[in-house]
Parts: structure tokens; C-alpha cells; sequence
């Protein structure tokens, strides 16, 4: 039932008729922050905003996802609310909103989740002023069918949350305490390979060969593309087919194990290939990956822009045990990603996962060095820094003489008399979200007077030096952080703002500036308008790029046009720049000739989105154009839906193209203001013209 009063109905603007379809959350007709969203779905749907926000919380860490399928039979999950593909049209439907839109648009999605639980609240007939008679109703949404792991799930991730208090930066503590209508999960067992973890067994299991080719020997990281409770709930029912060694929830503060290490756990769907593992263990090839390796599954998507502390903190003492215990070199050879090694359908952990601090933690945790007694075939390679431990120290290697000087928002790490930060107390210290340099990094919520937390270093002598800053980034973080660089006058000598809900867990270059002797600072300014600012690490490192003597400090940088393809096949993109994402219900083919590199992707066409997206960097703002190819035949649709989105997962435009021509060619798909991060073109199976879509290729170049 519709529950939105006139009076809120007018404040928007929207026409008051009772049972009308929602118009307020369509693109560009009101901007509200998700904390508004979910206070005025509340309102609307007579849900509590207490069980929206527990349920965006439990289910996704209220992070906007694009869910992918971690098992088959397991719906994938989408937007902040973790709406699950399963019942995503007819909550759409219920809200009265375009089902693309309330899997991809945070406030229908929000909107659509409320409407959908709403509904089941009347089926249950449940008392909806009672905070603890909505359990089996959030059971129901989340679609958790193992009686055990919807208890866990309500009384755990939902009403414990709630209890303890759910606290994310720049946003109001949300605490309450109710006791939920079903029954409490049962004793926490012990009895596996670890004591710090509960056993959960599942029947998904089999017995390892004998000799070498069984000995466990890699570890692969994976994510449930769910919450935690799901997760181990579905992979203890006999139904999945599928399961993992452990899984880590999203806090780390609990670990299920469901098979012994011992034993083969079904987690990975592929044989091994080592021209996917830079040539490791060639010998393995042809043999199933689950025979030799142990899976470790974490609460979370692949999708989400950052991970908690906690959660890689705890992974990585696990993997620690296990290589420990297994003589497993500890390195990117031998600890990989579910992707990595099933690139056709699956890319968990995904391109946040912070690799390099996550094995430089689980090395520290084993005594430092890539190798167990077994020794080690390769060393770490790609990923991001940051995480649980940082990844890098802080400190110095040149000093005030001229060399490469780092400040951390840790004065521990500083060197004395050298660099130090100054902060008021009105900064938060902590290491939530990871990505962050050495031990964590100070926040504070934007406003209208400066505060500045102040990065502070000693020169013995005036000179050119380029300014870096690391932060973590998150969705919540400033769009425009200012950066001011002052020299040991007082005297501002550049500004830059920067936008951190991107870049995160790296050094991001603020220009070069001539500094005079004696004390300068970087200066980080609440000054802004949304967000919160992150206060993290700054690094100078001597330069030759200032303007010359007198220089007032105008970065001198020449950024690079954009340019890049990307192919439906992952071995033929660059990393670090483009990526293609596709769930397993896309069918990798090579039967049509014509296709831009190895291959290409389809999907027949139906009334749900099932999207594969070609995701590029942008490592500025910038005007594009993006063509797309495809191979053509008679059966293709005359109207696929190419759909591109900024690095804000704003909606840029839908082009429609007719795949029954324009074969092998590329085709303009228009002209595009995109955002600096990850953007994405992402290609629908929703059409009803024709029988399949086909993903191939896609390419981006700046406009200048």
C-alpha cells in the first residue's frame, strides 16, 4: 500500500493521485542523498527506515553493486539494496519504476526494495510497528532458505547490526535494540582445521587424488556476490552443487569453515590453464582447479569500490595459516583470483580487491619473505596498495636534503624534525575503508569553515618538488577535496581539488610547485561542498617540471588523450585500463567470423537486463566518442541497447543499434562527457527485436 502523504508529494513536485506510478526518483528531477532515499521510501512504503538501511547494510555495506553469479542456481544481486535479480521486475513493477533503473539507480532502487518488502510485510500479516516482527519478511527478501543461516543472518547481520550500531563516516549513527520474531541460531561449533573458525560442513565435497597433483598448492580468493549468512547457508545446501573451504564475513569478526583443507571443495569451475598464472605449475594443465587448491570465499562483490579492513585483515591470517601449513609460496603465482583462472564467466574478487597490500600482510603475518619452506616460482605482481595493513610505511628515504620526503597522518611514521601532520580534534582517526596508506588515515565531514588537517615538511634548501596524495576512496567521499600548497612564508602557491570517491589506494600527483627552505605544507581543506575529505599520506619527491624560478607553484603536467579498446576477452585488454564483465549466462563464441580479437559474447533477448559491460579508466574528465562492434547475421537484434554510464554510475545516454547490419565495423554510439575512474559501456539483452545480443568490442577517444 502507498503510504506517501500529499503534503511530501507537493514538496516534490509530483502530482498527488494515490496509486499513480512514482515519477520523483526519475533521473534529474530531484537529487537526494541515499540517507533522504531511504527516509522517504520509509514513508512511502510504511517500511522502518531502521530495516532499509540494516538491510542495505547487511547485504551490500550499502555500496551500489552490480551483483554477479558466484553460483549457479544463486540469483545475483543489484544496487545498494541488494535487490535480487529474482524478484527485481516485480518490485520494480510494485514501485512503479522501469526495471533497468531499480537494478542500477540507487534511489529506485531503494524505492523498488521498500515497495517489494512492504508487500511481503501484508502477505505475512506481520505487525509493521514492531520492529522485531519484520525478521521473517527481511528472511524472505534476502531469499536465504537454510533455516540456520537465516537465523544467523537476522540475528547477526540485521538486528545485531542494528544493536551494535550501524556507523558509516559522514552519516548518523543508526542504533536501536529490538529482538527479532525468529528463533536464535544455534551454538557456534568448533572442529575444523581452524579454532578461530565456527564449522559449518557442507556435503558439496569430494576426495583429493592422490600424489602431488592433489597436495593443495594455490589459494583462490573469491567473493559471494552476497552477504555472509547467504553465502555459507547456500553452500551448505546439498541444492548448490558448489562449495568453498571457508568464507570470511564482512567485518572479519567470524570465519565459517565448510570443508576440510583436506578434502576437495567445488569452488572454481575451471581446469587449469597456466598461461592464465604467467606459466606457474605448467604441469597442472588439463587437471581440475579444485584439486590442488583451497577456496576462500568473502562476504561482498566484486563490483564494490572498497573493502573493509577487518575483512583483509582476516583473510589474510587465514591465508597465512594456510600456506604455512601447506608450504605454499606466498605470493600472486600462488594465492589468485577466482577470475584469473576462470576469466570466461567469472572476475571476483574484482579490480578493488588491494592485492599488493593484502600479500604484503599475509607475508608480515608469516614472518615477512614470499616463501614457506616450499619456496616460490614468481613474485607480486598488478593491484592496487592500501588495505588492511596500508601496504607501504611511512617515513622517509631522503629527508630534508633533497630527497623523497612522505608525511602520514601517522606521526609515528614521520621522521622527527622533518615531516609531521597537524590536525584539530575535530578530525576522526580510523581504517574502515581499506585502500589506506600504512596504519589508517583522519576524516572529517564537509563544511563551511576550512580546518585544515596539515601536512607538514622541513626543507634545508628551496627547490622544485612534486606533490602526491594517497586516500581511500568511497562512494561517500568528496567529489572536490581541496588540496592547498603554502610555503614556509604562509604564502599559497597552488590549489587543487581532487575528487576522492576515485583513485583510491595510490599515489595521485597534485603537480610541482617551488617551495621555499624551512617548513612548507600541503594543506587538506574541509572547504567543500559534499562528502567527507581524507586526510592520508602526501608525498614530495624533487622535480624538474616547475615553471622556472619565481614559479607561483601552477602545476606543469601534459595529460595524455584517452584512447582505448576493449574486447570481450580480458587476455587482450590492459588491466589497468579496461576490463569486460559478464555474467555466466553469456555464451563465448567464435562461430561468426568478423569478431575484433579472439572472440565475442551473446545472449538471447528477454524482459531482464543480464548486462555485460565494457568498463575503461579515465584518468581525467574528458569528452569521448565511443563506437562499438559487433559480428552481424539475420538472428541478431535490431535494437540492442548499448547503455553508457560515468564513473559515477550516472546514466549517460542509451543508443539502440541493429545488429542485423554493420558487420565487423566499428559504429558510432554518440559523444560523451565522461568522469574520471572507471566508466562503462554495457550492452542489455533487453529487446524484443531479434533473438540474440552480441558483446565484441568497444572503443573510447578523447575529443580534443
Amino acid at each position: 500500500m502507498r503510504l506517501l502523504s500529499c503534503a511530501l508529494l507537493l514538496a516534490l513536485a509530483t502530482a498527488c493521485t494515490p496509486e499513480a506510478p512514482l515519477t520523483d526518483f526519475e533521473r534529474g528531477e530531484v537529487d537526494l542523498t541515499p540517507a533522504e532515499a531511504y527516509e522517504m521510501a520509509a514513508e512511502t512504503w510504511g517500511v522502518p527506515m531502521e530495516i532499509l538501511q540494516a538491510v542495505a547494510y547487511a547485504q551490500t555495506g550499502m555500496q551500489s553493486i552490480r551483483g554477479e553469479i558466484e553460483f549457479d542456481g544463486k540469483p545475483a544481486l543489484n544496487g545498494m539494496m541488494g535487490l535480487r535479480e529474482d524478484i527485481a521486475d516485480e518490485a520494480a513493477e510494485l514501485a512503479g519504476h522501469e526495471p533497468l533503473a531499480a537494478r542500477t539507480q540507487f534511489l529506485e532502487n531503494i524505492d523498488a526494495a521498500a515497495a517489494w518488502l512492504s508487500r511481503e510485510a501484508d502477505l505475512q500479516d506481520i505487525d509493521r510497528d514492531d520492529l522485531g516482527a519484520w525478521a521473517p519478511v527481511v528472511i524472505a527478501y534476502a531469499g536465504i532458505t537454510t533455516e540456520e543461516a537465516a537465523a544467523t543472518f537476522v540475528w547477526d547481520e540485521i538486528y545485531g547490526a542494528l544493536e551494535r550500531g550501524i556507523d558509516l563516516e559522514g552519516n548518523a549513527v543508526i542504533q536501536v535494540s529490538a529482538r527479532p520474531h525468529f528463533r536464535e541460531p544455534d551454538t557456534r561449533a568448533s572442529g575444523g582445521d581452524r579454532s578461530y573458525a565456527v564449522w559449518r560442513p557442507s556435503p558439496n565435497k569430494s576426495s583429493r587424488p592422490s600424489g602431488a597433483g592433489g597436495d593443495p598448492s594455490m589459494v583462490i580468493i573469491h567473493t559471494c556476490e552476497g552477504g555472509y549468512s547467504g553465502c555459507w547457508g547456500w553452500l551448505s545446501n546439498p541444492q548448490a552443487g558448489a562449495s568453498a573451504h571457508y568464507v570470511v564475513n564482512s567485518t572479519g569478526s567470524e570465519v565459517t569453515q565448510l570443508v576440510r583443507e583436506a578434502e576437495k571443495a567445488w569452488h572454481i569451475a575451471a581446469r587449469y590453464d597456466c598461461s592464465l598464472n604467467s606459466s606457474t605449475d605448467c604441469w597442472r594443465n588439463g587437471a581440475s582447479s579444485n584439486n590442488f587448491t583451497i577456496g576462500i570465499e568473502h562476504a561482498g562483490y566484486g563490483s564494490q569500490s572498497s573493502w573493509n579492513s577487518g575483512l583483509l585483515a582476516k583473510s589474510a591470517q587465514l591465508v597465512c595459516d594456510i600456506t604455512d601449513d601447506h608450504d605454499i609460496p606466498r605470493d600472486r603465482y600462488h594465492i589468485v583470483g577466482h577470475g584469473q583462472l576462470q576469466p570466461y564467466n567469472r572476475t571476483d574478487p574484482g579490480r578493488n580487491w588491494p592485492w599488493t597490500s593484502y600479500i604484503a600482510d599475509v607475508q608480515a603475518r608469516c614472518g615477512g619473505g614470499s616463501s614457506s619452506s616450499g619456496g616460490s616460482t614468481g613474485g607480486s605482481t598488478g593491484g592496487s596498495t592500501g588495505g588492511s595493513t596500508g601496504g607501504s610505511t611511512g617515513g622517509s628515504t631522503g629527508g630534508s636534503s633533497g630527497g623523497e620526503l612522505i608525511i602520514d597522518s601517522n606521526n609515528n611514521a614521520n621522521v622527527p624534525n622533518t615531516a609531521y601532520i597537524e590536525a584539530s580534534s575535530n578530525w576522526t582517526s580510523s581504517a574502515n575503508v581499506s585502500g589506506y596508506y600504512n596504519t589508517g588515515y583522519f576524516w572529517r565531514k564537509a563544511g563551511s569553515t576550512s580546518d585544515a588537517a596539515a601536512f607538514r615538511f622541513n626543507l634545508q634548501s628551496a627547490g622544485c618538488y612534486e606533490v602526491s596524495a594517497w586516500w581511500s576512496a568511497a562512494s561517500d567521499r568528496s567529489p572536490a577535496a581541496p588540496f592547498l600548497m603554502t610555503n614556509s612564508q604562509g604564502a599559497q602557491i597552488g590549489r587543487v581539488d581532487v575528487d576522492q570517491r576515485t583513485k583510491g589506494g595510490r599515489w595521485n600527483s597534485l603537480g610541482a610547485y617551488d617551495f621555499t627552505s624551512g617548513w612548507n605544507a600541503v594543506q587538506l581543506s574541509r572547504w567543500t561542498s559534499s562528502g567527507v575529505v581524507i586526510a592520508d599520506a602526501v608525498k614530495v619527491t624533487p622535480s624538474t617540471a616547475c615553471t622556472g624560478s619565481g614559479s607561483t607553484g601552477t602545476p606543469s603536467q601534459t595529460v595524455p588523450a584517452l584512447s582505448v579498446t576493449i574486447d570481450s576477452n580480458n587476455a587482450n585488454n590492459d588491466v589497468q585500463a579496461a576490463e569486460f564483465e559478464a555474467g555466466s549466462t553469456w555464451t563465448v563464441a567464435s562461430a561468426t567470423a568478423g569478431f575484433y580479437g579472439s572472440d565475442y559474447a551473446w545472449r538471447e533477448t528477454g524482459p531482464s537486463s543480464d548486462l555485460a559491460s565494457f568498463w575503461f579508466y579515465a584518468d581525467h574528465a574528458a569528452t569521448v566518442t565511443i563506437d562499438g562492434r559487433w559480428t552481424a547475421g539475420s538472428n541478431r537484434a535490431s535494437a540492442a541497447p548499448f547503455l553508457v554510464y560515468n564513473a559515477e554510475e550516472q546514466l549517460l545516454g542509451t543508443v539502440r543499434v541493429d545488429q542485423t547490419r554493420n558487420h565487423a565495423t566499428w559504429v558510432n554510439l554518440g559523444t560523451f562527457d565522461v568522469t574520471e575512474g572507471w566508466n562503462r559501456v554495457a550492452l542489455s539483452r533487453w529487446t524484443t527485436e531479434g533473438s540474440v545480443v552480441v558483446a565484441d568490442a568497444v572503443r573510447v577517444s578523447e575529443v580534443r
